[in-house]
């Protein structure tokens, strides 16, 4: 099987200059755990599981978090757009989340420590694997592809889609203990630049014709 890469630039190191530009240009809060979502916003992407499930966290815990939504609503009624914002009230998080309209996520990956792909269906996500190259400590729903991204504790965490209280209970425990969510963060990091860079997919291409062609 030959899967999907990613640019390895997405590993590149953020300056701290850079980095202090990005939080300021979107009012991002210091001092946070940072919990990420990236991609198009509708239901399939899952957004309410996250917010439900944050919602639901301790008063204490929640206040060490801060949520960066990225993405945007593709239709032009911009309905998903405002089924977003109406979660956001209505679960009282608007203080808690920055929205940033899609553009290049590199430099706001290089902020959040744990990336969150709540999916109803997908594919082979991209974006979770950026976001492991990235060093962010990846979580997603186990539909399509997730065990060929992650092996669920080892570089990165898995949940049953739709499992609102199972990813509560996974984010708690990456929140309280920075030095297991760094493992993880790292061990992602090393398995995405060795199987999922466009490099490895370009070698992998390659053999499969060469052995096609000895055929």
């Amino acid at each position: 099987m030959v899967t999907h890469g990613v640019s390895t630039r997405f590993a590149r190191l953020l300056s701290n200059g850079r980095r202090d530009e990005v939080m300021r240009q979107y009012g991002i809060p210091r001092a946070k755990v940072y919990i990420g979502l990236v991609g198009s916003i509708e239901p399939r992407k899952g957004h309410d599981v996250l917010l439900k499930a944050i919602a639901g966290l301790p008063d204490e815990v929640r206040e060490q978090i801060h949520i960066l939504i990225v993405g945007s609503d593709k239709n032009e009624d911009q309905m998903s757009q405002r089924w977003l914002d109406e979660l956001v009230k209505d679960m009282g998080l608007g203080d808690s989340v920055t929205q940033v309209k899609y553009c290049d996520p590199y430099p706001l990956y290089k902020i959040m420590n744990i990336l969150v792909l709540p999916s109803r269906r997908e594919g082979f996500p991209l974006t979770a694997v950026e976001g492991m190259m990235s060093g962010a400590c990846v979580v997603r729903s186990n539909c399509e592809g997730a065990d060929l991204q992650i092996t669920d504790g080892v570089d990165g965490r898995l949940f049953q889609v739709d499992d609102v209280e199972g990813l509560r209970g996974i984010l708690a425990e990456l929140i309280s203990n920075p030095e297991s969510r760094q493992k993880l963060a790292d061990a992602g990091q090393k398995k995405a630049l060795q199987e999922f860079s466009t490099e490895r997919m370009a070698k992998d291409v390659c053999a499969v014709y060469k052995r096609l062609l000895s055929k």
